[in-house]
């Protein structure tokens, strides 16, 4: 279906038809740009091949910002190229993957993390555990305090792991956009103000880690409830964020 437009310069001009969220067809009145390369209207970031008459479907990385470029009104761009506006959001679904996909990844380097730390942590507290459940079967009170060696190895091990996963999740969405699970979703974590970019920014891939933490923390404190309230979000927002997202200016985005 075409949309009717009038330009800067008057001069009237057809949109292209869209399928798929790409554009595939340029049928304009006005002269129409060589045959080349150029930023992707479709807002993958990458470039599409423009063979002068209609997109193609084969694209190449670009280092460059994948916004439309005016050409004076007239060309393969438009002030209308996307009637999405650009931004195709991450479901629910692939990001919940994503989570656990990452928490899969880093259970074996969480494992060797404690391991080198606290070493024997696991035979220790299935000992103790063992003794609370003999004790609850006896009918006994609880047998005791938890040992401080116990109580200080645990505390180890979970800071431990908590740098591990913040450390993981910073790098890889300031460096690449996206986590390894992201990455095997086609999802990707960008600016708010500026979906094309390929990434948010060491400053908001931190900010947006923390606040997740945060969140987290304080879920543990109140039966969890900001933390389910936190990932449930992106099914009632209007721009699929998370509270952490919200906070430092970030979005998900497909690929």
């Amino acid at each position: 279906m075409m949309m009717w437009a009038e330009g800067h310069d008057r001069r009237a001009r057809w949109f292209p038809p869209v399928q798929d969220g790409i554009l595939v067809a340029m049928h304009y009145s006005a002269p129409q740009p060589s045959a080349g390369w150029y930023p992707d209207p479709a807002g993958s970031g990458d470039e599409r091949y423009w063979d002068g008459a209609s997109w193609s479907d084969v694209t190449r990385p670009d280092s460059r910002s994948a916004k439309p470029i005016d050409y004076g009104g007239v060309g393969i761009y438009s002030t209308i190229t996307q009637p999405w506006g650009g931004v195709r959001y991450a479901s629910w679904g692939a990001r919940v993957a994503a989570r656990i996909l990452d928490g899969l990844i880093l259970a074996i380097p969480s494992y060797l993390l404690i391991e080198l730390l606290a070493p024997g942590l696991y035979e220790r507290f299935e000992a103790w555990m063992y003794e609370l459940v003999k004790a609850a079967q006896a009918g006994k009170s609880y047998p005791g305090e938890i040992p401080m060696e116990l109580l200080n190895s645990l505390t180890t091990a979970g800071i431990a792991v908590m740098v591990l996963g913040v450390l993981y999740r910073v790098l890889f969405i300031a460096g690449f956009g996206a986590t390894v699970g992201k990455m095997a979703l086609r999802i990707h974590v960008t600016r708010i103000d500026d979906s094309s970019a390929r990434t948010p920014g060491f400053a908001r891939a931190l900010a947006r880690t923390l606040a997740d933490e945060l969140i987290g923390y304080f879920g543990g404190i109140l039966f969890f409830l900001p933390t389910l309230i936190n990932y449930l979000m992106p099914l009632f927002t209007e721009k699929k964020q998370t509270l952490h997202d919200m906070m430092a200016g970030t979005i998900v985005v497909k690929n």
